[in-house]
Order: structure tokens, then sequence, then C-alpha cells
């Protein structure tokens, strides 16, 4: 029998299965959908940043609106992620006060 390392989840309340950064695989392109995990792993930073973009204005660099809604749980179509990633997201230090319409 093998033995499978849990913490205990102090918010919930329940076991979760203890995954480091280096154990995260990437996520599918092909998958149908794409979780808030599945983002971060595949833009390699963590679920926290996923949900702060998720509460940032598009405008703003923030994700995009879900495609769909499982229940609670919010997810995107892939092409609509790496679409995102390519074209929208801003890198660190981006200077966004430089894209302000000039006064008459």
């Amino acid at each position: 029998m093998t033995t499978q390392l849990v913490a205990q989840d102090a918010r919930a309340g329940y076991p979760c299965p203890l995954v480091s950064d280096k154990d995260a695989q990437a996520a599918d392109p092909a998958a149908d959908w794409w979780t808030m995990d599945d983002i971060a792993a595949h833009l390699g930073v963590k679920p926290t940043s996923i949900r702060r973009y998720r509460a940032r204005p598009l405008d703003k660099g923030g994700l995009p609106r879900e495609d769909r809604m499982i229940g609670r749980t919010p997810v995107w179509k892939p092409v609509t992620v790496i679409t995102w990633n390519e074209t929208e997201r801003r890198g660190q230090g981006t200077r966004t006060d430089l894209n302000r319409p000039a006064d008459d």
C-alpha cells in the first residue's frame, strides 16, 4: 500500500494533496476548457495571480471574461487564453499611463 502525503487545508477542513510547483503540469491546449489552475500552469504563474487578473478590468491587463461557468467554476476555451496572452496581456512594469488619450 502506498502512502500519499496530504496537507490539511485549514480553510476548507479537508485534506488536499501536496503538489509543488515542480510537479505542476502544463495545461493541455487541446482540452475543451481551462480552469484558473490550468491558466496559471500555462502562464507559469500562481493561481492567486490568475484570480487577481480576473478581478481587473480587461483594459487594465485583466483576464478576459470566462467563456462559461460550470457550476461556480469559471472556465475558458484555451484559444481565448492563448490569444489574450499573445495580444492583450501586459508584462511586469508596463507603463499604462502612456496609453491615456491626450487632453485637448
